[in-house]
This record gives C-alpha cells, sequence and structure tokens, in this order.
C-alpha cells in the first residue's frame, strides 16, 4: 500500500507540515509495512512560502512591516534562486493568526503590511512578483496596500481616510499614478478562493464572520466595499465586482487586481504545479488530505476540494481529516473529542489527528 499525504494547514492549530507529521505518525505505528510520502499543500494561504521553499531553491528576506492593527513586526518575502522572481505570503503581514482574538477588529484591520511587503520586494528589482492569499485579518479591499504603494484616498474635504473600512464610506476620490518599479514588475495573485467581491458570496458576507465580524458589522463591510468599487470606477476607470476571485484576502485580491493589474490565478494550482503534484498521485493507491475546517468552501479553489477532484479524475480515494465539519461522509474523519472545548482541542490536534490516523489505517486493513 503506498499512500499519499497532502494536507494543508490548520488554520491557527498546525502547519501544513505539523499536519504531515502527526498523520504520518499515526499511519506508520498502524501500519508500519505501508510506503508513505509526505507533500504538505497550501493553496496561497498560511504556509504557501514554507511549502514552496523546500521544492524551489530560494532566499528569504525579513522586512519589518506593519500588522493589521498598525503593530511593526517581522515578515519575510521569498526570492527564487533565478533572481527574478519573488513570492509573498500575504498572512505574514495581514494574517488572523497574527492577532490574538480579543484583539480581532475587522473595522480598522488593513493590510499595509502587504504593501510593505511588495515595497521592499520592488526595491530588489523584481520582474514578477506572486502574491499568495488567505487567512487574512482584513477586509479593506487592498486599499491600506495601495496607501504604502503611494495611492491616496481622500474624503470629499480633501482629507485622508482612515484605516480599514471605518471611514471607506467617506471615500471620495482616489490619486494613483503607479511608480516605475511597478509599471516594469509583472504581478499574479495565488488565491485560495474563487468568491467574488460583493454580494451574498463575497469577501464580507463569506469571509466577514471567520474575521470575527458581527452581523452589524458584516453589513458594514459589504457597503464599504461597494462604495469602493464606485470609487474605482469614477476614479480609474476600473470595475473590480466583477472579478473571479476578487474577494480573497478581505478585497485584497480585487484591490491588488485595480493598483497593480494583478492576474488572479489558483494558488492550488500553482503549488501543484510548483511541487509536481500530478507525479505524486499517480504512485499513490490512497491519498490523505485535510483543513481545519471542511465545509462548502472547502470545493471553491481550497487544496482539500482540488485534491478531491483529482482523486476522483484518478478513481484513487481520498481520506479527509479535519478539525470540524457539517459533512457526514464516510471518507471524512473529524478529529476532535466532543467532551473538550475548541481552545482546547485546538493546542491538541496534533495528538488527536495521529489518532484519528492510526484509528483510520486500523480500521482500513481490519
Amino acid at each position: 500500500m503506498r499512500v499519499l499525504i497532502a494536507p494543508q494547514e490548520f488554520k491557527e492549530s498546525l502547519t501544513a507540515r505539523q499536519v504531515t507529521a502527526a498523520i504520518n505518525r499515526g499511519i506508520q505505528t498502524a501500519c508500519p509495512s505501508w510506503e508513505i510520502d509526505t507533500l504538505p499543500m497550501s493553496d496561497g494561504g498560511p504556509g504557501f512560502l514554507d511549502v514552496i521553499s523546500t521544492h524551489i531553491p530560494s532566499i528569504s528576506h525579513p522586512v519589518q512591516v506593519q500588522n493589521p492593527l498598525g503593530d511593526m513586526i517581522y515578515a519575510n518575502y521569498l526570492r527564487l534562486n533565478d533572481k527574478s522572481i519573488v513570492l509573498i505570503e500575504a498572512a505574514k503581514a495581514n494574517g488572523l493568526a497574527l492577532i490574538p482574538t480579543l484583539k480581532r477588529d475587522p473595522i480598522t484591520s488593513e493590510s499595509a503590511g502587504v504593501g510593505d511587503l511588495i515595497n521592499a520586494a520592488l526595491h530588489e528589482k523584481s520582474e514578477q512578483i506572486i502574491i499568495g492569499l488567505g487567512g487574512s485579518a482584513s477586509s479593506d479591499g487592498g486599499i491600506g496596500m495601495a496607501k504604502v504603494l503611494g495611492a491616496h484616498f481622500f474624503d470629499r474635504d480633501g482629507n485622508t481616510i482612515g484605516p480599514g473600512i471605518s471611514e471607506l464610506h467617506k471615500l471620495s476620490e482616489i490619486n494613483w499614478q503607479p511608480s516605475l518599479e511597478i509599471k516594469n514588475t509583472t504581478f499574479q495573485v495565488a488565491s485560495d478562493v474563487k468568491n467574488p467581491l460583493l454580494g451574498p458570496m463575497g469577501a464580507a458576507t463569506i469571509f466577514g464572520p471567520q474575521k470575527g465580524a458581527t452581523s452589524q458589522q458584516i453589513i458594514l463591510i459589504e457597503e464599504g466595499l461597494k462604495h469602493l468599487v464606485e470609487i474605482l470606477k469614477t476614479s480609474l476607470g476600473i470595475d473590480v465586482s466583477k472579478i473571479e476571485g476578487g474577494g480573497a484576502a478581505g478585497g485584497l485580491a480585487a484591490g491588488l487586481s485595480a493598483f497593480l493589474g494583478a492576474e488572479i490565478r489558483s494558488g492550488f494550482d500553482f503549488v501543484a504545479h510548483t511541487i509536481n503534484l500530478e507525479k505524486h498521485l499517480r504512485k499513490a493507491d490512497i491519498v490523505i488530505t485535510g483543513e481545519g475546517r471542511y465545509d462548502k468552501q472547502s470545493s471553491n479553489g481550497k487544496t482539500t476540494g482540488r485534491i478531491q477532484e483529482l482523486c476522483q479524475e484518478q478513481n484513487k480515494p481520498c481520506i479527509i481529516f479535519t478539525g470540524e465539519t457539517a459533512s457526514n461522509d464516510k471518507d471524512i474523519w473529524t478529529i476532535t473529542d466532543s467532551t473538550i472545548d475548541k481552545q482546547q482541542s485546538i493546542s491538541k490536534a496534533s495528538l488527536f489527528l495521529e489518532q484519528a490516523a492510526h484509528q483510520w489505517a486500523k480500521g482500513y486493513v481490519a
């Protein structure tokens, strides 16, 4: 039996490497004769740089950036060995995991730190910058990022509007003249979702609750992003409302498209091609993947859903381990213990994952 273990991270709990290692331990203790291939995955969100750097020679560059609440932290970007391509993981600067639960603020959080990373890469004369999106704390449509790169957002009195979406309703004009470095650089977005910026499947409605937004705040975010769309039309002549994937990272994808001309592509496809996932799938008899929460978004461009699709195409069994799900599919294994609270489950996720993998393997050969 040859098994491929290819999960993404369990958000705010375990990295993709840690998830892979825990599943591997559980299977090996149950079935030591099985051949196991390990391939930690990412679809552009947290872990993007870690996964890529294990397969492609690269150099990590530390940069001082703003976190979603404006505090200074260090993040890094990767320069690939050919020196012309830079990879950025947005979550390292605007990730939800950077902010303690009680301090999260979906209204004032912004994407400025992503602008800091892009700015640093531009100064190194990069020809192409690829930005992985996912796991963000901000819902500002990318205006924080754009401010750092030189865009100006004015109200009717000519004052600069506040952070996040807190004053988006006051926005009257955008002044944007991209620098020569920006004009000479190609930008791509590696996105983990296909959601548009607005509407029932948009950034506010679908991802607002994940960032801690209340029902009233979700309405404010939606209204703010709608207004941003209108001002982008009048000031720059750009309509980002219908872009597939524009809602990723709180609308940062739409902002990267509007201000930098970034092409939005599947983060999963980029990673899968880079690490030659197809070759590993062909060799496997059974494939194991997983994520922290398996829900309807999982089949909308995320790692777990895409691996399921590939397994179906190749008629291979696909087992999913997850922290929580509403699905009762027999091939989906929930690792959490209902007798303890969520925070304890998160802290013991590695142990629970190892135990679940052991139990699954034992049952598979029984």
